[in-house]
């Protein structure tokens, strides 16, 4: 586990722990609602994929990573030791409370959370809860939600809905619309996002 991390500059506020991996679609959101924060200090933990650790990097954050790169009986030891590593963050760094934001990577910093009696809440953006929010809707109080859809969870959170946290808008720089755009034609945004984002592209362009 790396030891480096990303915090406030107030070191006085108290530790929460943000578990998002996989892909953007955990992880900037995440990093949107800890750069907010006023009352905690922000420390992220992800899984071991190079674009977990590129997003990251992009945003000029190192977080604390855990040796999972999927789930499946192989990973089984990448839990353990991640369970393990966890637990010492939350002790030595003194966790109060740790938000999980969905994707197989934050299930080790969950599990360690319920170990050492730490509050655990949920963040759901997708509009259909994933396995991990599921499994751990039995162990937290609260799961807020990105939308304001009415889906049931096994266990006992309560969902909240939050909606979906938006960063500051930035303007890239050297940026003219006229490189990529063509007036004299009709423009198509397309947007989408995770595992089914490159099929949709590559979909609508075959179309087009």
């Amino acid at each position: 586990m790396r030891r480096n991390m990303y915090r406030n500059s107030k070191d006085t506020k108290p530790n929460i722990l943000i578990s998002a991996g996989g892909t953007g679609g955990h992880i900037m959101p995440a990093v949107t609602i800890g750069s907010q924060m006023e009352y905690f200090s922000p420390l992220y933990i992800c899984g071991d994929r190079d674009i977990e650790r590129t997003i990251y990097s992009n945003m000029g954050i190192e977080p604390f990573t855990v040796k999972l790169k999927n789930l499946n009986l192989t990973s089984i030891p990448g839990i353990i030791n991640g369970i393990i590593d966890s637990v010492c963050l939350i002790i030595s760094r003194d966790i109060t409370s740790i938000l999980m934001m969905g994707s197989y990577a934050g299930i080790p910093a969950g599990i360690a959370g319920l170990l050492t009696n730490t509050p655990v809440f949920l963040m759901e953006q997708d509009i259909i809860p994933g396995r991990t929010i599921k499994l751990f809707s039995f162990f937290s109080h609260i799961v807020f939600t990105g939308f304001d859809s009415k889906f049931r969870l096994p266990g006992r959170a309560k969902c909240v809905f939050s909606g979906h946290p938006i960063p500051e808008r930035s303007e890239p720089r050297n940026f003219r619309p006229e490189h990529l755009f063509d007036n004299s034609k009709k423009t198509i945004l397309v947007t989408g996002g995770s595992q089914g984002a490159l099929n949709m592209y590559k979909k609508v362009i075959e179309s087009l």
